[in-house]
């Protein structure tokens, strides 16, 4: 009788607690999407989306060009990421047995995970500016951003593939489907939802991302990319060149304004990819 008071008391500090929290992150984000509003849609016109700035006075004209490369910037992080992700996720769940080998393979991908990113941009810039002769370029940022959000990527596909009805599986082995032809036709149909949903998520990561691309694709000036070896403007260093250089605020604000509302379409456009299709009973073992 005495301990039912205190078991009362520890049973509704959690629930204020959480209330609180998310109470306090919902403000953080309502203040900085309001004050980057308030303070750059005065800006935001037609003419400041839909055209291309004048000479190399970045304060002058539209960032068009800046939109449309980072939404292809974003596309081809999207796609290096799923072309490295897919098959370590893969490999992870249904190939590798040896315990060992899999936590290697683990802590490699965290390590990956926790490099600074100007560091991926210096080794984008090796790899692909230098040795590769891509030159600063659409395909050389886009592949130092896949590089990025990869280990991310990973961890989200592998965590969907475990979370499969092992039955499923079992019963396709047990009238005769390979493995190969299992994971080909009934595994990655069943968690596509969940794929395009991280893949989404993890684009809208990427495309605000800065120090990658400072070195291996973004310039002052440049037109709407038609090549992947095209240098392209992009919305993060647009950004940061009107902040540091301090000739703009006003678009500098107006940057970043179409920079979260392009990030939240497309984070918008994940949420409705809810994993409906996915079958939830016992997790895989691996």
């Amino acid at each position: 009788m005495i301990q039912q008071p205190e078991q009362h008391k520890k049973s509704t500090v959690i629930p204020v607690l959480l209330i609180v929290s998310a109470a306090v992150t919902a403000a953080a984000v309502l203040f900085v999407l309001s004050f980057v509003v308030i303070n750059g849609i005065g800006k935001i016109s037609l003419r400041f989306l839909f055209t291309a700035p004048k000479g190399f006075d970045v304060n002058e004209g539209g960032i068009f060009p800046a939109i449309i490369s980072t939404i292809y910037l974003g596309a081809v992080a999207g796609i290096a990421g799923l072309v490295c992700a897919l098959p370590v996720s893969i490999s992870l769940c249904f190939f590798v047995k040896n315990a060992q080998l899999r936590a290697t393979i683990r802590l490699m991908l965290y390590a990956l995970a926790s490099v600074p990113s100007i560091i991926l941009g210096l080794f984008g810039y090796t790899v692909f500016v230098k040795y590769m002769h891509f030159g600063k370029s659409l395909i050389a940022g886009g592949l130092t951003l896949g590089i990025m959000i990869f280990p991310f990527l990973e961890q989200r596909i592998e965590k969907a593939l475990t979370e499969l009805d092992e039955l499923l599986l079992l019963s396709a082995y047990s009238i005769g489907l390979s493995k190969r032809y299992t994971i080909m036709h009934i595994v990655l149909p069943l968690i596509k939802a969940d794929i395009i949903r991280a893949a989404a998520l993890y684009i809208g990561f990427a495309i605000g991302a800065t120090a990658p691309i400072i070195l291996t694709a973004a310039v002052l000036i440049a037109p709407v990319p038609t090549r992947l070896t095209d240098p392209v403007m992009a919305l993060p260093y647009h950004l940061y060149l009107l902040v540091s250089e301090g000739l703009d605020m006003e678009s500098a604000y107006a940057t970043a304004c179409v920079l979260l509302v392009l990030v939240l379409c497309i984070n918008t456009a994940a949420v409705y990819f809810n994993g409906s299709g996915k079958t939830h009973g016992k997790p895989v073992k691996q």
